[in-house]
């Protein structure tokens, strides 16, 4: 998936973006762009993203918005470079992330709109934002060697920080909680 767009035109989200309605993966695939884009529903409605057991890569600098979406297959979002964001609140639709994994080597991943669980969590490097007043909770096990974790972060399965003396990861901005 490739944005070429190098305008930014107005849409129904009114932020200039190109919306997908629907994604299916039949294999892995990359997301990347020269500008913003993402999944929006009609008039804010609910998106769908079938990841089937796959891998959604984000790659290059851009941005890619997953708002209302639901993912309803298990699969991984991968953030290589650039940002993904999430949110919900507006329209008839909600923000379903239960059924993904989230990865983050060298990019950022950037929670807002409303509380969510994922599977795992794997911070290689880059940053994992949480919106103020939401949690975002790791229904399994946590994966970290490098990188920054900013907001409300619970726990249910296992946390493995690891590094070699170079690599650190930041928790300064977090609050970790548990459930096992």
């Amino acid at each position: 998936l490739t944005n070429t767009c190098t305008v930014a035109e107005p849409d129904s989200t009114g932020i200039g973006m190109k919306q997908l309605h629907t994604i299916t993966l039949e294999g892995n695939a990359k997301v990347t762009g020269i500008s913003q884009f993402g999944m929006v529903g009609s008039s804010w409605g609910q998106a769908t993203l079938n990841l089937n057991g796959n891998t959604l890569t984000k790659e290059g600098s851009n941005t890619f918005r997953l708002y209302n979406t639901r993912v309803q297959s298990p699969g991984l979002i991968q953030v290589n470079g650039g940002k993904v964001i999430t949110h919900s609140g507006q329209g008839s639709g909600t923000l379903d992330l239960t059924r993904a994994s989230i990865g983050i080597d060298g990019g950022e991943f950037e929670l807002g709109g409303n509380n969510q669980s994922i599977q795992e969590l794997t911070l290689t490097s880059g940053s994992l934002t949480i919106g103020s007043g939401l949690t975002l909770t790791a229904l399994g096990d946590v994966t970290m060697s490098s990188g920054t974790v900013s907001g409300n972060l619970c726990l249910s399965g296992t946390i493995t920080l690891t590094g070699d003396g170079t690599n650190t990861v930041n928790l300064s901005s977090a609050v970790l909680s548990g459930t096992s």
